[in-house]
């Protein structure tokens, strides 16, 4: 659907925004530690997902960073976590320190999370230690090419958008240097 929206925030409520952009008003969910700092008027980018449901009524999700957007995708694919617990679960911003707080029991995360108690913590924990411990389905990473994923993503990429470059080089490139150069045109490309 859309990657982000860019617009003026036209009204705030308790657990969405209305973006207005180009006078169309469009109803954004967002976590809502995240609404503390946002006014009506302010300029924001925001970064989306959507959600279909009940085949007729389509809810977009949106994060103030890339980072939480995808921790947001992970943490929905997991049974039993809706939307609204993994929007609000997303402020983590990376695998590693949303499961630091999940363990530590940290109130600032958990405090507005309705639904989710200690067994519920301890699934989130389970499917978050397997998705960190493997790399992405049908990726297959040697250790080059590991060297390169970590370099960029170190320098801000997405690790997927990495990999998804990384499948469109030429495999005749053994140098790490130069498939990081062609996998930066392609991001690059993206942009």
């Amino acid at each position: 659907m859309f990657f982000y929206i860019e617009g003026k925030i036209a009204a705030k409520r308790q657990d969405f925004l209305v973006i207005d952009l180009n006078g169309i008003g469009f109803k954004i969910f967002i976590p809502e530690q995240r609404m503390k700092n946002l006014n009506v008027g302010d300029n924001l980018k925001i970064f989306t997902d959507h959600s279909i449901k009940h085949e007729e009524k389509i809810e977009i999700y949106g994060f103030l960073t890339e980072q939480e957007l995808e921790l947001f995708q992970v943490l929905k694919k997991i049974s039993g976590i809706g939307a609204k617990a993994s929007l609000n679960l997303s402020i983590a911003g990376s695998l590693e320190n949303l499961k630091q707080k999940l363990l530590n029991q940290d109130k600032d995360l958990l405090g507005n999370l309705k639904g989710i108690g200690t067994k519920k913590i301890q699934k989130i924990l389970i499917e978050l230690e397997s998705k960190t411990l493997k790399p992405e389905i049908g990726a297959k990473i040697n250790t080059g090419e590991k060297d390169v994923v970590d370099s960029l993503v170190a320098i801000g990429f997405s690790k997927k958008d990495v990999l998804e470059a990384l499948k469109q080089i030429s495999p005749d490139l053994k140098d790490n240097e130069e498939k990081t150069k062609e996998v930066l045109k392609i991001l690059g490309a993206q942009k």
